[in-house]
């Protein structure tokens, strides 16, 4: 599906434009990925991964931490044993993950907009790879890149003429519930 998803959008708003899209995007973020090996994060950065070590350790319920929920500390310690498995660096395979999973939902929504035109949907491709005000945050585990992802995949689901009543109330359902995941899934990884 995602490699489907993948070939469309190429092929639809020419090759080079993907591949610049798809290359300004992967060098910013390592760029930023690297100014953050030379100069440590400090603070949360530090925060996040010491609560994902504790639920690598103790498990998610021990996860005792009043300010922060536990939705993305668990995904950094998936993502830490996954390093640790294939011998990655974690701080890698993070902004990977962050970076790659952005890159997803901007082709994702990127074709949703070829109903509307091909100029538009370059257009949301072209702004939401070169969106300079992410970059910082790929290489950095804090909660802004994946949860800014997550923001923008709502609200393009929400602006889909979805949830009107000509589609009938199953979709709706359906519809209404994926929201409700999204939003949820929103609030406990910020």
């Amino acid at each position: 599906m995602i490699r489907k998803l993948f070939y469309d959008l190429a092929s639809k708003i020419s090759f080079p434009v993907f591949a610049a899209g798809c290359a300004a995007l992967y060098l910013f973020g390592f760029f930023f990925f690297v100014l953050q090996l030379i100069n440590p994060p400090c603070c949360d950065a530090i925060q996040y991964l010491n609560l994902a070590n504790n639920i690598r350790t103790d498990g998610v319920l021990a996860l005792n931490d009043g300010i922060r929920t536990f939705g993305y500390p668990f995904v950094l310690s998936v993502l830490i044993n996954i390093s640790n498995l294939l011998g990655f660096p974690d701080l890698f395979l993070i902004f990977l993950f962050q970076i790659s999973f952005y890159f997803i939902v901007v082709v994702y929504i990127a074709s949703h907009f070829f109903g509307q035109s091909v100029c538009v949907a370059r257009a949301v491709y072209i702004c939401l790879c070169s969106n300079v005000f992410i970059f910082p945050y790929f290489g950095v585990a804090l909660t802004d890149s994946f949860y800014t992802a997550l923001v923008i995949l709502l609200l393009v689901f929400l602006m889909q003429d979805g949830l009107t009543d000509n589609y009938g109330p199953l979709k709706i359902f359906k519809k209404t519930l994926f929201v409700v995941f999204l939003s949820s899934l929103g609030v406990v990884v910020r």
